[in-house]
């Protein structure tokens, strides 16, 4: 049935709330993994780059801003959002990666989000211990297009 979905961010805000309003109720989760490499304690309270790749830092660090910007760039986030109802539930969630268009679907790079819901027959718990995991292991998933939204695949006209 997901096949051919599609959504936005317009969408997706437009699906959680019609799902509140039906007696759904909104969960988060997310998992962040720096590189072992990276020292945490050495960390900058907060930073940033810039578009220009300028490294804008908040606070005292040890680290230099090639190790900052490195850090920032190999990390694995994974962020997840749960509509529950009971013993029922689904899950959209999104790698950084997923979102940023770096992986391959379709032939190409496009961002999008995963499904997976009580239907699959994994534990609500499962899901979320896999979710803010390292490398979480769920099996084949559904993967659902988002348009509307970071870096969209050039379409070349024939």
């Amino acid at each position: 049935m997901l096949k051919e979905a599609i959504l936005t961010p317009k969408i997706l805000m437009g699906l959680i709330i019609t799902a509140e309003k039906t007696g759904y109720t909104l969960s988060e989760y997310t998992g962040e993994h720096f590189p072992k490499n990276v020292d945490l304690s050495k960390m900058p309270q907060a930073y940033r780059v810039k578009k220009n790749g300028e490294v804008e830092i908040f606070g005292k660090t040890e680290l230099t801003n090639g190790q900052l910007r490195q850090a920032l760039e190999q990390r694995k986030v994974t962020i997840a959002k749960f509509l529950d109802k009971g013993e029922e539930w689904h899950c959209f969630f999104l790698t950084f990666n997923s979102l940023k268009g770096k992986e391959t679907w379709l032939g190409e790079k496009q961002p999008h989000y995963h499904y997976i819901s009580n239907a699959f027959e994994l534990s609500r718990e499962y899901v979320v211990k896999q979710i803010k995991s390292k490398k979480y292991n769920l099996g084949s998933l559904p993967h659902i297009k988002l348009e509307n939204y970071g870096n969209q695949p050039i379409k070349l006209d024939k």
